[in-house]
This record gives C-alpha cells, sequence and structure tokens, in this order.
C-alpha cells in the first residue's frame, strides 16, 4: 500500500506530487462519448506508483511539512457525513469533474 501525503496548509497545489486519480465519467446516466471510463468507489491501491520524493524541486516544502495517512477511502457525499470525518480524522481531499466546458462559461453561482 502507498503512503497518501497530506497537506495540512493552503492550497494544494502540485508543487511536490501532481494528482494521482485517473479521469473517470461521475455521471453514470449520460455515459462518456470520449472513452472515459465510468468512476467507481473502489480505488485500486495497485494502480499508484508509490513516490519516494517530489516530482517538482520545491524547497519550500520541507520534510516537516509532510505528513502521511495509512490508507484511501471514500466517505459518503452528505454534508453530515463529511463534517463527522473531518471532525474525526482531520482533513479531507476531495476532486470534481467539468463536463462538457461549462466551467468556461459559468458566471452566476447557478
Amino acid at each position: 500500500m502507498c503512503d497518501v501525503r497530506l497537506q495540512t496548509y493552503a492550497f494544494p497545489f502540485q508543487t511536490c506530487l501532481p494528482y494521482l486519480s485517473r479521469p473517470c465519467n461521475h455521471n453514470p446516466q449520460k455515459p462518456a462519448n470520449n472513452g472515459i471510463e465510468s468512476c467507481t468507489l473502489n480505488i485500486d491501491q495497485e494502480a499508484y506508483t508509490c513516490p519516494s520524493k517530489c516530482v517538482n524541486s520545491n524547497k519550500s516544502f520541507g520534510e516537516e511539512k509532510k505528513y502521511f495517512g495509512s490508507k484511501v477511502y471514500y466517505v459518503n457525499n452528505s454534508t453530515t457525513d463529511i463534517q463527522k470525518e473531518i471532525m474525526q480524522h482531520g482533513p479531507v481531499q476531495a476532486k470534481f469533474y467539468f463536463q462538457d466546458g461549462k466551467f468556461r462559461i459559468y458566471s452566476t453561482g447557478e
């Protein structure tokens, strides 16, 4: 199993390690026609390679700022469950996918 690096401050820039998750289709009712597979709730630990050092050199991201998690797992997609997870185990990480280029025309918060 690969150690999961957690960032405990600021914004999660990819200066040390790039995101490991592969793109996937989050809407099973609307299959993607671009060859992207549907997302699964199971994370294939074997598909990830465990990094031993930063991919990009960044002197300010020292060892004292690195923390490791023991495993990757999903939390139910509800505000209450995510709040409980934060209270019990600390920071969480999330991802989302923009479909059909809608992000480029987004302007009102709706």
